[in-house]
């Protein structure tokens, strides 16, 4: 399944389940999607999907640093209750322990010494 499908199909479960903030962030999301395949000419690929969930969140982040700057924490924990449903849909980041992690272990295996 898709993205795309996923996010239509938790939608409608939010519907029904009257979760109004939950299904109106998916709407907002499915709306950025279709506005995407538009300006593209061709269905989106999930990858394409994924540029479009990055774009929203980034938007997201940015509006919450605007808003925690203003003093306006409604506006902050709607943001953030938006940005909360649109990270479920992008892929799982590494963390910083991860990261290191991974740069050791192709450091051991490749047998590298510096940079150059």
């Amino acid at each position: 399944m898709s993205i795309q499908d996923t996010i239509r199909e938790q939608m409608t479960t939010a519907w029904k389940a009257g979760d109004t903030g939950r299904r109106d962030t998916l709407r907002l999301l499915i709306a950025a999607m279709e506005n995407a395949r538009i300006d593209l000419g061709r269905a989106l690929e999930d990858a394409d999907t994924i540029r479009v969930l990055q774009k929203e969140a980034k938007q997201r982040r940015d509006s919450i640093a605007e808003y925690q700057k203003a003093n306006r924490t409604d506006l902050v924990d709607k943001e953030q209750s938006e940005l909360d449903v649109i990270v479920e849909f992008l892929p799982k980041q590494l963390s910083d322990d991860e990261i290191r992690e991974l740069a050791r272990a192709v450091i051991a295996e490749t047998g590298a010494s510096g940079a150059g």
